[in-house]
């Protein structure tokens, strides 16, 4: 997959490719940590390659790409990768 030329986005936690519209996509090194956070959005996660938990609302869920995790609005969750993980996500917020 090529990404170049796309628009860089970084937090303390994540860098990724801004690819517009809510949608991202992230590379992330194995044994990180996304910690405990929530918005007023829900999130859907391809996970393309890569294996980790994500806790959503106290439910811890394994993932083994490819798969597809959604995470509710104003719910708590947290991701940890076990390996290298590459995925996309699109973050459905709506226009107020």
């Amino acid at each position: 997959m090529q990404i170049n030329g796309l628009p860089m986005i970084r937090n303390e936690k994540l860098t990724g490719y801004e690819l517009g519209d809510g949608f991202y996509y992230y590379d992330v090194s194995a044994g990180s940590t996304l910690a405990d956070h929530e918005h007023p959005y829900d999130e859907t996660y391809w996970i393309m390659e890569g294996r980790g938990t994500v806790t959503i609302d106290a439910e811890v869920q394994d993932f083994d790409g490819p798969s597809e995790v959604h995470v509710p609005a104003n719910v708590h969750h947290v991701f940890f990768t076990e390996t290298q993980v590459r995925f996309f996500e699109r973050r459905h917020i709506q226009p107020e």
